[in-house]
């Protein structure tokens, strides 16, 4: 199963999470995605002027396991695994400290959606004690902790990333305007353990502390959570049957060069003009040839091989392999299914514009190995998730200013020049396969030169 979901990460960077959720009953699972990214024309965008070099200077994946599903309850109460995991981890205690405060974060924000999808009442004010309850408890737990001295700076590092996630997920909460004075106190004891282990806060009206906050959650959520990433060191994919085909393509020219000599000379003999004049004519050809044969060649490996493959290791172990590559696409070739989903709540006269646009394809190959994968942790992971960030600022470099004042008569007969935001519309549809089944999803991203606006499901 895939599951996909988008936002706007940065100003200038939409991001799709697509989750590759593996089966329990199969020993490996293969997952097909394609990006189909349909530009407006008027940003100028073609393979002459967006490469493939620039594409992957604008896209950045990282891939990561999906992080073990525990309600707030079942982390630290009875016989819980997170906890239970931790306190006998051993010589383990630092991958069983990230997964802990991992699996805490994920837990917190879940608790969040669920308390966010619940209508304002009883209903929702029950589920706000519960988490709070259950938070101050995961909090307390933590701190009672005892690690070895070898583990101190891990165990301090995970808490002050714990207190971060934390006082970040009880501020949300308390937008819903539920448990304000309940919620107010846990963010006391937030603030207590900081104050205790000297770890560093938002203080107001002071700039270079604020920035070192900002700088140190960084450092710590990535500390943190550097178990759940995955690696996955790229490398060509295709090369040596590239090299085959050019090699092809170079002795087919100097095969026609050869003959052409060979033939002049036997029809005019040695150091004569026609055979002179045949010489020079036939490596001019040669080299042309020999470049046709390329390009051909060259359209040939691109549509059968990808442009990067990768082994996808967790602690040194293989778990999976994945390919992907980049290409523009005629809109002749684009598949029926997802010229529909482009064109959806299009202006039946504005058709003829989205058949101009350029369309771009991404492709993307996962194979995960479901045994492979049980084996590397002692918790289930159901899989892993590819964090897709696509950046903007590429297709923008030829965009209008995002405002333009258009002329407007007044009643009075005075002449007002009104601001008009000049937007474009970029359309990606996502088409992925698993098994036999295909399925399909469409985002339609409204950005100017400033940036994105809005990642809306289509």
């Amino acid at each position: 199963m895939i599951e996909i979901d988008a936002k706007i990460h940065d100003r200038y960077t939409v991001e799709f999470k697509v989750g590759f959720v593996t089966k329990e009953i199969s020993s490996g699972d293969d997952f097909l995605l394609g990006m189909w990214v349909f530009v407006p024309a008027s940003l100028d965008i073609n393979p002459e002027t967006y490469t493939k070099k620039a594409f992957y200077r604008y896209f950045k994946s990282n891939i990561r396991l999906i992080t073990p599903r525990f309600d707030l309850g079942e982390i630290v109460e009875g016989d819980a695994l997170p906890l239970n995991s931790l306190l006998n981890a051993g010589g383990d205690y630092d991958y069983q400290l990230k997964m802990f405060v991992s699996i805490v974060k994920s837990s917190v924000r879940e608790a969040y959606l669920a308390m966010a999808r619940t209508a304002p009442g009883p209903a929702r004010r029950e589920s706000c004690l519960d988490f709070i309850s259950r938070l101050s408890a995961i909090l307390a737990r933590y701190q009672a902790l005892n690690p070895e001295p070898r583990w101190e700076e891990a165990y301090r590092l995970c808490g002050e990333f714990l207190c971060n996630v934390s006082a970040e997920a009880v501020f949300k909460v308390m937008r819903m305007g539920e448990c304000r004075s309940e919620l107010s106190a846990l963010l006391g004891e937030i603030s207590a353990i900081r104050a205790k282990r000297g770890y560093i806060t938002v203080v107001p009206g002071d700039p270079e502390s604020n920035r070192e906050y900002i700088f140190r959650h960084g450092v710590v959520k990535k500390y943190s959570e550097e178990q759940l990433y995955l690696s996955v060191p790229k490398t060509r994919d295709g090369f040596l049957a590239e090299q085959a085909y050019y090699s092809v393509a170079a002795g087919m020219a100097m095969l026609f060069a050869t003959v052409v000599a060979w033939a002049f000379q036997r029809q005019f003999g040695n150091l004569t003009w026609p055979l002179f004049l045949a010489l020079i004519i036939s490596y001019m050809l040669k080299d042309r040839i020999k470049e046709l044969m390329r390009f051909y060649f060259s359209h040939r490996v691109g549509s059968k091989y990808f442009d990067n493959k990768a082994e996808i290791r967790h602690r040194n172990r293989t778990i999976g392999i994945m390919k992907e590559g980049m290409d523009f696409v005629k809109r002749s070739k684009v598949p029926r299914e997802v010229r529909e989903l482009r064109e959806r709540k299009v202006d039946s006269g504005f058709i003829g514009l989205a058949e101009d646009e350029s369309v771009m394809l991404y492709r993307e190959m996962v194979k995960i190995d479901r045994k492979a994968l049980a084996e590397v942790s002692t918790y289930r992971h159901e899989g892993i998730n590819d964090i897709i960030r696509l950046q903007v600022q590429g297709f923008l470099r030829k965009a209008d200013n995002p405002v333009k004042k258009v002329g407007y008569l007044e009643p009075d007969g005075n002449i007002a020049m009104i601001p008009c935001e000049k937007d474009y519309f970029m359309n990606i549809v996502l088409q992925y396969k698993e098994g036999g089944k295909e399925c399909y999803k469409c985002f339609r991203i409204m950005m100017n030169r400033d940036g994105i606006k809005s990642v809306i499901e289509i």
